[in-house]
C-alpha cells in the first residue's frame, strides 16, 4: 500500500511535468527524438557529416557524434534550438516551424549508446504527425522512468518494518526535481537516472535479511538499464557494486545465495560489456591525458557552484531557475539525512558512506576536467545523478538500522524532510510552467496571463502536480502510523539482530576450527 502511494504521488508529478512542458524544451531533446524514431527503424549509425579542419573544441566533437537519418521522414524535429532557448524571460510563444523535409533527419546524439531509446521509437513512429510523435516518445520515457521508479520504491520500502518513514525520506532526496523534469523528457539520461534509482534500491534492499524478491528483481532490471543507457554505465555499476560489498563485508557476502547472485552477477557484466561494444566501435575516443586533466582542473572547480543547484533543478536549456531559498532548503535536507547517518552509524557504515561521497565528487572532477573540457563542454548535475542516487539511500538504510539510536534525532526530521520535499516539487513545477508561460520576469500568478498553453490548458496539469505532492505527504503520515505498529518493530528488531548474532557465531567458529 505504502510503496503504492508513493509511485502514484511520482506518477502524478511526472506526468504534469510530460504534459505541462513545450515540446523540445528539453536539454538536446530534438536530438535524441530523431535518434529515437531512426533507431525504431533499424538505422542505428546514420551517415556522418564533414568535419571542420581544426580537431579541437566543441564544434569539432560536436559534428564528430553527428549524424543524419533517412528513415524517421516527415515525423522527425527539427534539431534547431527553440527561439526561447537561453532566454528565460521569454515566453514559449515561437512562431511554428514549417514541416521539415522527409529526409534526412539529423540528430548531434547519433554516436550515443542506442539501446533505451528503442521502445520510445517504436512507439513514437506509430503516431499520424510531427507533434503526436514527439508527445507519444516523451510519453513513452515517463513509463519508462515511472516503471523504474516504481519498482525502485518497492525494493527502498520492502521489509522496512519500523524504518518506512525513513527509507521514503531517502527516496525523496534521491528524486529532487531535475530527476522529475528528467524524467518527462526525450533523453537517454532520463531512462539512466531511473534506472540508477532503481538499481541503488535493489542494493539497498539486498543488504537486509531477510532479502526480498523485489530488490533481487530491482536490482537487476536497473542494473541492466543503467549498464546499457549511456557510456558511463559500467563505471555507474561497478560504483554500485563497490558500496554494496564494502557495506556486507565478506561473512555479509557469504550469506547470499550464490547461484542466484552468479546470474545477477552475469547479467550486469553482459550489459556493461554490451556497453562497451558499442562505446569501443561506435563513439568517438576522447584522448585523455594526466597533462590535460591538470590544465583544465580550475575550470571543473570552478563549475561547482552551478553544479550545486543543478543537483536540485535547474530546468529547460539549463536557463530556468527556481528561488534561491529552495536551493538551500533542498540541501539541508539532504546533509541532515546524511549527517544523521554519519552519526548513528557504526565505524563500517561511517567509512563506506564517507569514501563513496568523497569518491563520487573526485570522479566528477576528472570526468569534467579530463573529458568534457577536452571536447569544450562544461560539467552539468544530470551526468551524475545516476549513481549519487544509492548515497541518500544507504544513507536511509543506516537510520533504519539504527533506529533506537536515530529516535533521537526525532521522527519530526523525516517527517520534515518528505513535506519540504513534497513543496520542492511542487514549487519546481509552477516555476518551469511560469518561465513557459509569461516569462521569468512574468508575473508570479501566471494562470490569467498565460502566453503559452500546455494542452487542455493549465488547471488539468496543476491539480495532477498538486495531488502528486499531496500523494506523498499522505504517504509520509502512514509510514508514521505503520512504524508504530509495536509487533512489526520488534520482528524487525529481532530479525537484525539474529543476522548479527549469526555473523559473530560463525566466526566464533571458524577461529576454534583454525585453532
Amino acid at each position: 500500500m505504502l510503496a503504492l502511494l508513493v509511485s502514484a504521488g511520482f506518477v502524478a508529478v511526472v506526468i504534469g511535468w510530460t504534459l505541462g512542458t513545450p515540446l523540445g524544451t528539453g536539454p538536446d531533446e530534438a536530438s535524441h527524438f530523431n535518434r529515437a524514431l531512426a533507431v525504431g527503424h533499424g538505422e542505428f549509425d546514420g551517415h556522418a557529416v564533414p568535419l571542420p579542419r581544426s580537431h579541437h573544441g566543441r564544434l569539432y566533437w560536436f559534428l564528430l557524434t553527428t549524424r543524419t537519418f533517412n528513415t524517421p521522414g516527415i515525423l522527425a524535429e527539427r534539431e534547431n534550438q527553440p527561439c526561447e532557448a537561453f532566454r528565460p524571460t521569454h515566453p514559449a510563444t515561437c512562431p511554428p516551424e514549417p514541416q521539415p523535409a522527409a529526409t534526412p533527419a539529423r540528430s548531434s546524439n547519433a554516436t550515443y549508446q542506442p539501446y533505451v531509446l528503442l521502445p520510445v521509437g517504436l512507439v513514437a513512429d506509430t503516431a499520424p504527425d510531427r507533434v503526436a510523435a514527439f508527445r507519444l516518445a516523451r510519453l513513452t520515457s515517463a513509463v519508462m522512468c515511472l516503471a523504474l521508479l516504481a519498482l525502485g520504491a518497492s525494493a527502498a520500502l520492502a521489509r522496512a518494518n519500523g524504518g518506512r518513514l525513513t527509507m521514503l525520506a531517502g527516496l525523496v532526496v534521491a528524486l529532487p526535481p531535475m530527476s522529475i523534469f528528467l524524467f518527462s523528457v526525450v533523453n537517454t539520461n532520463s531512462s539512466e537516472t531511473a534506472a540508477g534509482i532503481c538499481f541503488a534500491a535493489g542494493l539497498v534492499g539486498l543488504t537486509r535479511s531477510p532479502r526480498s524478491s523485489v530488490a533481487w528483481w530491482a536490482a537487476v532490471v536497473g542494473g541492466v538499464i543503467l549498464g546499457l543507457a549511456r557510456s558511463l554505465g559500467p563505471y555507474w555499476l561497478a560504483f554500485g557494486l563497490l558500496i554494496f560489498v564494502a557495506d556486507l563485508g565478506i561473512f555479509g557476502l557469504r550469506t547470499l545465495p550464490m547461484r542466484r547472485a552468479a546470474i545477477v552477477g552475469a547479467t550486469l557484466a553482459a550489459a556493461a560489456l554490451a556497453c562497451a561494444w558499442w562505446q569501443a566501435t561506435r563513439q568517438p575516443q576522447v584522448p585523455m591525458t594526466v597533462r590535460e586533466t591538470m590544465h583544465n582542473l580550475p575550470q571543473a572547480l570552478s563549475e561547482w557552484a552551478i553544479m550545486l543547484r543543478q543537483t536540485v533543478g535547474v530546468f529547460g536549456w539549463s536557463d530556468t531557475r527556481m528561488p534561491t531559498v529552495v536551493y538551500v532548503v533542498s540541501w539541508f535536507i539532504a546533509i541532515a539525512v546524511g549527517i544523521s547517518a554519519l552519526i548513528v552509524g557504526s565505524a563500517r557504515e561511517r567509512v563506506v558512506l564517507t569514501v563513496g561521497s568523497v569518491g563520487l565528487l573526485l570522479a566528477s572532477i576528472v570526468i569534467s576536467a579530463g573529458v568534457l573540457h577536452v571536447e569544450g563542454f562544461a560539467m552539468q548535475a544530470r551526468y551524475m545523478l545516476p549513481p549519487a542516487a544509492l548515497l541518500p539511500l544507504y544513507s536511509a538504510e543506516i537510520l533504519r538500522r539504527h533506529r533506537v539510536e536515530a529516535r533521537q534525532l526525532g521522527r519530526h526530521l523525516l517527517l520534515a524532510v518528505v513535506l519540504i520535499g513534497a513543496a520542492v516539487q511542487m514549487t519546481a513545477w509552477w516555476t518551469n510552467a511560469r518561465r513557459y508561460a509569461v516569462g521569468t520576469d512574468g508575473p508570479i500568478n501566471f494562470l490569467t496571463h498565460s502566453q503559452w498553453h500546455p494542452i487542455l490548458g493549465w488547471a488539468p496539469w496543476l491539480l495532477t502536480v498538486a495531488l502528486g505532492a499531496a500523494a506523498l505527504i499522505a504517504a509520509a503520515f502512514l509510514a508514521l502510523v505503520q512504524d508504530r505498529l509495536p509487533e512489526e518493530a520488534e520482528a524487525e528488531f529481532v530479525d537484525d539482530r539474529l543476522v548479527i548474532a549469526l555473523s559473530r557465531d560463525q566466526r566464533r567458529q571458524r577461529t576454534r576450527h583454525r585453532a
